[in-house]
């Protein structure tokens, strides 16, 4: 199969992507990017529920299965919001760009691949139907050419296609589109394997929540830089507040982290940068920590000075030195809260930036899942670590 057939793959007229993966394993990513794909759109944010908080591109490339996933009890997507649509929970609005095509006519596809994995593409052109709840579905009207071999390399591609002459009702802007589905084979042991795993995800609903008050660590270049693969896209939000069982669940073995990157380091992955906020706070003295609970799982929550380890390989992990507080029944409604709590004077080590930080650590039993945040602070005449 040539390069050229393996980039075909694109969508037309009100250009809509719409990407089925299913990979055992591993997230492929990837969209097309001429004609004008379909935007992410206020109105789609307003739908989508517990995909707010998402990024763009994690919205246009991510497989959508993992999408599907994201559900939260009390954050519900909108009635008529379907991600299985055929165009990833996308549809025609008056806003979007359109791009007139002639049929018997070919035109540019281009195709960009993030992470690969082999597999079929089949284009088509595809259009609306809408139920009686207002729930719109995008259908096959005329299938334009399946490549059995594709998605082998990333990068971007280019290409060409031809509408056939026998479509017809495409000439007003939401009529059609184009889909371009893309799947991979699995095997049967792998199947079961992910069955589970979607059973058990669809029925809990994940709760989000961080540390507002000390100055929490921020997501920087350099964290997206090392960060696993299917994380890079993410939104800020999620990135800072997801559980992170979820988290890191999405890497990908052919595009693997940074060897020193670890989402499992008790600070999500982040550690002391130079551009940090840093905070000063008073051995001895009260102080206010403000944290913000979007969508609540009961739990507990232990507030510690952390400091840090690095290993062989320069992989730091934050370890506990000083427990602060402990706070049962925690997280048991939604909102922005603060509580108040005193370093021991017996803290010893954290007078510069990066020697410690105050650990923020929700877990809660009945997800099984923890909620970590991190603020970086020094501790005046503690002392250097």
């Amino acid at each position: 199969m040539t390069s050229s057939l393996r980039s075909l793959s694109s969508a037309f007229l009100t250009v809509c992507v719409s990407m089925l993966l299913v990979a055992p394993l591993v997230d492929a990513h990837g969209m097309m990017t001429s004609p004008t794909p379909r935007p992410i759109s206020k109105q789609y944010r307003a739908d989508c529920g517990a995909l707010r908080g998402a990024g763009d591109e994690e919205l246009q490339i991510a497989p959508i299965e993992l999408l599907s996933r994201r559900t939260q009890s009390d954050q519900p997507a909108a009635a008529t919001f379907n991600i299985m649509d055929g165009c990833r929970g996308l549809v025609y609005e008056a806003a979007n760009p359109v791009t007139t095509l002639t049929a018997g006519t070919p035109f540019d596809l281009k195709w960009w691949i993030q992470a690969p994995h082999p597999g079929t593409m089949v284009l088509s052109v595809v259009k609306p139907s809408t139920d009686s709840s207002g729930i719109v579905t995008y259908k096959s009207a005329e299938k334009i050419l399946t490549v059995d071999s594709f998605g082998y390399s990333g990068g971007n591609n280019a290409s060409t296609a031809t509408i056939p002459t026998s479509v017809t009702g495409c000439e007003t802007a939401g009529n059609s589109k184009g889909s371009i589905w893309k799947t991979t084979a699995m095997k049967p042991a792998v199947f079961c394997a992910l069955a589970g795993t979607a059973a058990m995800l669809a029925n809990t609903a994940d709760a989000h929540g961080q540390m507002l008050i000390p100055s929490y660590r921020p997501i920087t270049a350099t964290y997206r830089a090392d960060c696993l693969f299917g994380l890079k896209g993410a939104g800020d939000d999620e990135l800072e507040w997801a559980p992170i069982e979820n988290l890191s669940q999405r890497g990908q073995a052919d595009q693997p982290a940074a060897e020193t990157f670890n989402i499992y380091n008790g600070c999500r992955g982040l550690v002391y940068e130079t551009e940090n906020n840093v905070t000063e706070i008073e051995a001895g003295v009260e102080f206010n920590v403000e944290y913000y609970i979007q969508a609540p799982h009961p739990g507990y929550m232990q507030l510690s000075i952390v400091k840090p380890s690095t290993d062989s390989v320069g992989k730091i992990t934050y370890n506990q030195d000083t427990a602060i507080e402990y706070f049962s029944d925690f997280a048991e409604s939604a909102g922005t809260f603060t509580v108040t709590a005193t370093i021991p004077t017996n803290v010893t080590g954290c007078e510069n930036a990066g020697d410690c930080a105050l650990q923020f650590f929700w877990y809660s039993a009945v997800a099984n899942q923890t909620y970590p945040t991190c603020a970086d602070i020094t501790i005046p005449g503690s002392g250097a670590g």
